[in-house]
């Protein structure tokens, strides 16, 4: 909102959101929601057997990945509108209102893996712990992502707090290319990489929203929805099939990259806001963090389904549970810190 002597103050509508970088906060949540449910999708298949070694299971195996580079994504994108909306203030109060509740959020629920894994009589070592709160590692079911979301949360805050501002995205980008060799040398799977560019990528959409305007028109959006879509289907191909590894994971990762851009297309042209994928969008933190953990519990020796179908109905049901149970608490920490 903008205040009687024209100064922005730190709540921002929706509508301002979209009017000022294209995509409303309501769209964004509702995609996180969408890809929440797709990344639980991709792990069913991988824990249930079903369709494996078939074009459908080519195609689920294909949406973790896919699903993650779009949160990196939108997250970029989300951060670069807020600084839009906000200007220094939100670089001045960014450790305290996300970085800080961001960790309180992953030690929550790193107590909760490790409740979970004692009660299985599963031993947890210190270097365990220990990098699952710091990073390398995490007993957070594929929590990985959220190693590297916080990350880049700190790239964002150190670069926007000490870079001038026309040189701030551009560091982002070394950054975060750097940040992937690393990774790379460091022998880390390339799961942990293969979507980072992603992230300075939405904050460029961001910035250069209104000269993108032309793509909201239909037949230009079906054309570069279509050519960006064939882009990343002839890439994940190529990485399935080229010997050499680093050419197969730079195919992977540019598909990984591209891949938003189709989504943000067709965003830009149809609607994706509904009850439904409003519902997902608010527990959509809460349906990535907890599905590793029912994804094991039901595979466990106390517990072991057998039967896919059956899995995979128990690990939905359960994840939905947790999911309403814990988000009052991840909500109340997040609140807290914007009351400070």
């Amino acid at each position: 909102m903008v205040d009687k002597v024209g100064n922005i103050t730190d709540n921002p509508t929706g509508r301002q959101v979209e009017r000022q970088t294209g995509i409303s906060s309501a769209s964004s949540n509702c995609l996180k929601g969408i890809f929440a449910i797709c990344v639980l999708i991709h792990h069913l298949y991988q824990g249930s057997g079903l369709l494996h070694d078939t074009v459908i299971g080519g195609v689920l195996q294909a949406f973790g990945y896919l699903s993650v580079a779009c949160f990196f994504f939108l997250s970029g994108y989300g951060l670069y509108a807020s600084y839009q909306i906000k200007g220094r203030y939100y670089i001045k109060t960014f450790c305290r209102k996300k970085i800080i509740p961001f960790y309180e959020v992953m030690c929550l629920f790193i107590a909760i893996y490790f409740l979970a894994n004692t009660i299985y009589g599963q031993n947890i070592s210190i270097w365990v712990l220990i990098k699952s709160l710091t990073f390398g590692g995490t007993i957070i079911g594929n929590g990985w992502y959220l190693q590297v979301q916080l990350v880049l949360y700190l790239l964002f805050y150190i670069t926007f707090r000490y870079a001038k501002e026309d040189r701030a995205i551009p560091c982002i980008i070394g950054e975060c290319m750097s940040m992937c060799i690393i990774l790379y040398l460091c022998g880390f799977e390339s799961t942990w990489y293969e979507g980072i560019m992603a992230f300075p990528l939405g904050m460029v959409w961001c910035r250069y929203q209104d000269k993108l305007n032309f793509l909201k028109k239909g037949r230009i959006t079906f054309s570069v929805a279509i050519t960006a879509f064939m882009f990343v289907c002839t890439c994940f191909g190529l990485s399935r099939i080229l010997p050499n590894e680093i050419i197969s994971v730079i195919c992977k990762s540019m598909s990984a990259v591209i891949f938003p851009i189709v989504v943000v297309v067709i965003v830009s042209w149809i609607s994706i806001e509904n009850n439904v994928t409003c519902i997902l969008g608010r527990y959509s933190m809460e349906i990535y963090i907890l599905q590793g953990l029912f994804l094991s519990m039901f595979h466990q020796p106390l517990i072991n389904i057998e039967n896919p179908y059956m899995y995979v109905l128990m690990v939905m049901i359960f994840v939905g549970i947790g999911a309403v149970i814990t988000h009052p608490i991840t909500s109340r920490i997040y609140s807290s810190a914007r009351r400070k």
